[in-house]
């Protein structure tokens, strides 16, 4: 699964999702849509370090 990003109003697998939207998707279906112009790979959020064990 992956992030994208709604670029407009659209529906997908039964559920709403308003402009601006993330909505999580299998590669294959992001693949589909993005030549369509309705979606757009979202940026890949950093994940905090974790601080380093004393000891």
């Amino acid at each position: 699964m992956i992030d994208t990003i709604a670029k407009r109003r659209m529906t997908l697998n039964g559920k709403t999702y308003q402009k601006g939207d993330k909505v999580q998707m299998p590669l294959q279906q992001f693949n589909d849509l993005e030549p369509t112009g309705m979606v757009e790979r979202a940026p890949v959020e950093k994940a905090e370090p974790k601080p380093a064990k004393a000891g």
